[in-house]
């Protein structure tokens, strides 16, 4: 699977992808290859014994629950799962860009310049301007690239277009006229954002080149991209989309009969909602599965039927967009099943359990029977005594006119 992107933009794997595998490894940078990710950031700081290591924080309790400060330890203090600059150097270099952040104030400027001076696409960034103006001096061919906690003003954009290949920003500083700025000195525009689908649109279309991100809940992440291999991980991400296909194949071509599913019982997560077409192809096979997609057919065939022979544009647009919704759901529950999409959460039309689900569906077909029936109302006036009069005979005489004697009704007088 390769990653979707703009005209122009650059993919980059923050600290490898990091969603997937534990930050700044081998499986989360080979990860972000396989992903199609153009650069690799990640983070430097020194040990004590002057070696370059890959890390984020300032001491490791939060990767490896060890309180001790990085720039304490010597290289072999280190866990062996911690990665040098040079190792990184040696595995990705050519194969992929190298985005490498110094973190101040330990930042291994010579070290590093020692290490990636002539290395092709590579690009050293940080906060610290001292640290690069020092790398500089050291390698004047080493790309650089300053970061903003701040939006930078034109004089520092002058300064960097002397040097820099590009600037990094966060992504509340973004807008036309910054993106304008930069690119008008031919730099580079680094925005970092975090689990901000809106905003990144929002960045894309102001013509941002870069766009620097990472999901803050793996998960995530984990169920979009699960589905492109699940076996890769079967007991973990990809179990139910595993254990759904197993279902769905060991049901063959007419299934192991109404009530002999084996996956429901004992394997398969959601059985009666989000996964209920693998039961269904379990115990029914693929006839089953055939029956039932013939059965959507007859819902699109009928909506859209009604959607043609409604008189107003409004009944028409209606009914479309109805049968659309159901068509929709249904397909892309099919496509979970299968392994064609990522594990969403939509429930499979009328047949899924759910009352909310089944309620919106039902109050949709109402809606699509009235349009097909013309969605006329029969009206029927009705006429009604005025104010102050009860129906029927007047009784009160308010009209203070004389009583008429009815058939019958009056008493004669005696004598």
């Amino acid at each position: 699977m390769r990653i979707a992107r703009g005209p122009g933009a650059e993919v980059i794997a923050h600290r490898g992808a990091s969603i997937q595998h534990p930050e700044h490894t081998i499986d989360a940078f080979d990860a972000a290859l396989e992903l199609g990710a153009d650069t690799i950031e990640l983070d430097l700081r020194a040990t004590a014994d002057g070696h370059v290591v890959v890390l984020h924080d300032p001491t490791l309790v939060r990767t490896h629950g060890d309180p001790r400060a990085v720039a304490s330890l010597r290289r072999t203090q280190l866990p062996a799962s911690v990665l040098t600059l040079a190792g990184v150097l040696a595995r990705y270099a050519g194969r992929i860009g190298l985005l490498l952040e110094l973190k101040a104030p330990d930042a291994p400027v010579d070290a590093v310049v020692a290490q990636a001076a002539g290395v092709h696409g590579v690009v050293l960034q940080s906060f610290d301007r001292a640290a690069l103006q020092r790398a500089v001096r050291g390698a004047p061919g080493l790309a650089v690239a300053p970061l903003y906690r701040r939006r930078p003003t034109t004089r520092q954009l002058d300064r960097a277009a002397i040097r820099a290949e590009g600037v990094g920003v966060t992504h509340e500083l973004v807008d036309a006229a910054l993106v304008g700025a930069v690119h008008a000195r031919g730099l580079r525009l680094r925005a970092y954002t975090a689990n901000a689908p809106e905003e990144l649109r929002r960045l894309a279309g102001l013509g941002v080149v870069v766009l620097l991100f990472a999901l803050a809940e793996p998960y995530r992440t984990a169920r979009l991209t699960s589905f492109v291999n699940p076996w890769a991980d079967a007991s973990a991400t990809g179990y139910q989309s595993v254990q759904g296909q197993i279902a769905v194949g060991s049901g063959g071509l007419f299934g192991r009969g109404l009530g002999e599913s084996v996956q429901k019982a004992l394997f398969l997560p959601e059985a009666h909602t989000d996964f209920i077409l693998a039961i269904i192809g379990e115990e029914l096979g693929v006839a089953g599965i055939a029956v039932l997609l013939f059965l959507y057919g007859l819902i699109a065939y009928g909506g859209l039927r009604i959607a043609k022979a409604a008189t107003s544009t409004y009944a028409k647009l209606l009914a479309a967009g109805l049968t659309a919704m159901v068509l929709c759901q249904a397909s892309l529950n099919v496509f979970t099943i299968l392994g064609l999409a990522p594990l969403t959460g939509v429930p499979l039309p009328f047949i899924s359990y759910g009352s909310t689900n089944l309620i919106v569906l039902l109050a949709a077909m109402g809606l699509l029977l009235n349009v097909a029936s013309g969605g006329a109302a029969h009206l029927r006036l009705v006429a009604t005594p005025s104010r102050g009069h009860a129906p029927g005979r007047d009784r009160s005489r308010g009209n203070s006119g004389p009583r008429r004697t009815g058939v019958g009704g009056g008493r004669r007088a005696a004598g």
